[in-house]
Order: C-alpha cells, then sequence, then structure tokens
C-alpha cells in the first residue's frame, strides 16, 4: 500500500507475532482501516503521523516492543515515559467480582479534580465501565465458558489513570490474562465494518462491542497480554478540545502479547 512506510524494530523481540515486530507508520486513515491493516497484516503497532503526539505514539510502540512486560507491569509508566513521575496519577485494586459502581464513583472523583477533562468525562467514565466489564467479567473464551449465566471470576482488576495537558489515559489490568488479541482485533474489525448492529447479531462472549465503542472513544488504544497472568487494556483521550476537533483526530493502535 502506498500509504505505508515500515519501521523495522530488532525482530528478536516478542511481539503479538513473534515473527513481525513491524510498527507502521501511516497519514490520515480511517479507525477501520487501522484494524484492517492490522488484522490483515499481523502488525502490532498501527500509528498515524498527522495523529496526536506522535512522536510519544511512536516512542511507546518502540517501549513495547523492547519490553512487552515492562508495558504489563506499568503501562502508564511506557505510555507517557519520563512524564509520569511529574503526573497525578490515579491507582485502585479491586475485587473482579465487586460492582462496578464503587470504580465508577472513585474514578468521577478523580476526573472530575483535574483541570480540564471535564467535556470528556462521560466518555472517560462510560471508557472505564467498559474496560471493568471486559476484565473482569467477559474474558472467557466464548466456546470455553462452562457457565449460563454471565460469568464473574475471582480475582482482581487493577485501574491506573493519569493525564498530562493534552491527553487522559486510562488503563485496566485484569489477573487472569486470557484477553485473545487476535479475536479482539477481530471484533473491533467486524464493528468498524459492518457496523455494530450486524456485530450483535454475530455477537459471543468475550470483547466486542464494547471494546469497539471504548475504541471509537480513544485516540490511542493499547491492548496486552502475559498469558495467564495479565491481560492490559489502555486508552488516550484527548483534553482541550470540542467533539468535532476529536472526530477528525486520527486514531493509533498498539496490540503487544511477551509469547
Amino acid at each position: 500500500m502506498s500509504a505505508l512506510r515500515a519501521i523495522t524494530v530488532d525482530n528478536q523481540m516478542p511481539s503479538f507475532r513473534r515473527q513481525d515486530s513491524r510498527i507502521e507508520v501511516v497519514r490520515n486513515l480511517t479507525s477501520g482501516k487501522v484494524l484492517e491493516i492490522a488484522r490483515q497484516s499481523g502488525l502490532v503497532h498501527v500509528i498515524q503521523e498527522d495523529g496526536l503526539e506522535f512522536e510519544s505514539e511512536l516512542r511507546t510502540a518502540r517501549l513495547m516492543a523492547e519490553s512487552p512486560l515492562a508495558f504489563i507491569y506499568d503501562p502508564l509508566s511506557t505510555i507517557f515515559g519520563d512524564q509520569a513521575s511529574e503526573l497525578q496519577i490515579y491507582s485502585r485494586l479491586f475485587e473482579a467480582n465487586q460492582t462496578k459502581h464503587e470504580l465508577l464513583n472513585d474514578m468521577g472523583e478523580f476526573l472530575s479534580a483535574l483541570p480540564r477533562p471535564r467535556s470528556i468525562l462521560l466518555q472517560a467514565l462510560s471508557a472505564t465501565d467498559e474496560l471493568y466489564t471486559n476484565g473482569a467479567k467477559n474474558a472467557w473464551d466464548a466456546e470455553q465458558h462452562p457457565f449460563k449465566d454471565r460469568p464473574v471470576r475471582e480475582g482482581t482488576v487493577e485501574f491506573t489513570a493519569a493525564a498530562s495537558e493534552n491527553r487522559l489515559v486510562i488503563c485496566c489490568r485484569d489477573s487472569f490474562g486470557m484477553l485473545n488479541l487476535g479475536k479482539l482485533l477481530e471484533r473491533l474489525s467486524l464493528c468498524a465494518e459492518h457496523g455494530i448492529g450486524q456485530a450483535i447479531l454475530h455477537g459471543t462472549w468475550g470483547a466486542g462491542i464494547g471494546a469497539y465503542n471504548t475504541f471509537e472513544s480513544a485516540v490511542s488504544y493499547y491492548a496486552g497480554v502475559e498469558p495467564g497472568r495479565h491481560s492490559v487494556v489502555c486508552v488516550a483521550m484527548p483534553i482541550g478540545i470540542g467533539q468535532r476537533q476529536f472526530d477528525q483526530l486520527p486514531k493509533n493502535l498498539h496490540l503487544i502479547s511477551t509469547r
């Protein structure tokens, strides 16, 4: 594709596909096209050169490729870099069988105290809701879960968040490590290509509609898995711009696995 140019990262580093550690840099592509490129090419990072914080996104992609475990255990430092130490950090550990109301109230208080997040407050709380639901309840494989009702797991879900002058980042890490990146990408692509209605008709257990809504609410979507131990999903949202400006911002995608 003429719109693409590749940057090669050390191909010995682990990634979503171990044999392919490329970072693809693109310009002015729709979110659906970004997902299509990632799905068809097996890429781990698709970054928009004309997007928000391009240099930071490129650095994040390189760090995720070089040290995926660092992202799994401290995603905010991977995303914000040295700036993370200067930011007010939200961090809270929840039991996966807790209701989400305490989390939403807690996160709402944190967001309300920040200088400029009010324009995206509802979007941020909606993303928090979806991240919790996927992390705590929806990660069972559709063909393996043994429950008649929606499963609730024994384990933990940890939320972290921080805001710079122009980005709010919210991260969710669970203690299960069952996020299937390939199936996640497939579901996101289905929603982008055919719409949410068709995705619902073809719906199964696991991340899907909610994940797509979260992806669409963000300018950057980061997902990583340490199989059997942790899954991490983060979203970055712009601060201080209107909805029309936000709608025009291109999206970035980062996917990584430790094996």
